[in-house]
C-alpha cells in the first residue's frame, strides 16, 4: 500500500497533533496545577509573614508585659507556704496559728486538721479547724493578723458560739483556716 503525499501530510499532522496534545496534557497541565498550588502557598506564607512581622513590632511591649507577669508570679509564689510533705505544711500552719494566738491574747482550745485538697501543678490546700476563747477585741486583732499574714492564708469560715456563764457573756468562735502549699 502506497501512501500519497496528501495522506502523508494528514498522517504527519495527526501524529504531530497527538504528540502536541500529549505534551500539553502530561507536561503543561501538571505545571499549571502546581503553579496554582504554589501561588496559594505563597499567599499563605505572606499572611504568616505579616503576622510574624506584627508580633516582632510588639516585641518590646510583650517583653515588658512578660517581666511584669514574672514579677507578679514571684511575689505571689513568695506568699505560698513551702513544704516537702503534708505533715510539714500542717506543722507550719499550726505554728503560725499559735504565734498569732499568743501575740493577740487568744487561747486556741481545740484544733482539727482537715483533709488536704490537691490542686493543679503540685499545689495543695491544707485546712485546720479550731476553736478559740477570746474577747471581741483580741479576737478581731487575731483574725486581722491571720488575714494580713505574708503567707497566703484564707479564713474560710467563722462560726461564733456565745453563752452566758454567771452573768458573763462567753464567746467561742470556731474558725476554719486554709493555707496554699507548694512543694519545695
Amino acid at each position: 500500500m502506497k501512501i500519497n503525499k496528501r495522506e502523508k501530510l494528514v498522517l504527519f499532522t495527526g501524529v504531530l497533533a497527538a504528540i502536541l496534545l500529549g505534551v500539553v496534557y502530561w507536561v503543561v497541565f501538571p505545571f499549571m496545577e502546581s503553579k496554582e498550588g504554589i501561588v496559594t502557598s505563597i499567599e499563605q506564607k505572606k499572611k504568616k509573614l505579616e503576622t510574624y512581622k506584627a508580633r516582632l513590632q510588639r516585641k518590646d511591649e510583650m517583653l515588658k508585659e512578660l517581666k511584669t507577669l514574672q514579677a507578679q508570679k514571684a511575689k505571689l509564689q513568695a506568699q505560698i507556704l513551702v513544704a516537702v510533705d503534708p505533715g510539714e505544711a500542717e506543722a507550719k500552719l499550726n505554728e503560725t496559728l499559735k504565734q498569732y494566738a499568743q501575740a493577740n491574747g487568744v487561747t486556741v482550745t481545740r484544733t482539727n486538721i482537715l483533709p488536704e485538697e490537691k490542686l493543679k501543678n503540685g499545689y495543695r490546700k491544707i485546712s485546720v479547724d479550731f476553736n478559740v476563747t477570746a474577747d471581741i477585741g483580741p479576737l478581731t486583732r487575731f483574725l486581722y493578723g491571720l488575714t494580713s499574714n505574708p503567707n497566703y492564708l484564707e479564713i474560710r469560715q467563722v462560726q461564733i458560739n456565745a453563752w452566758m456563764n454567771r452573768n458573763l457573756l462567753v464567746i467561742q468562735p470556731r474558725i476554719t483556716l486554709a493555707a496554699l502549699v507548694r512543694k519545695g
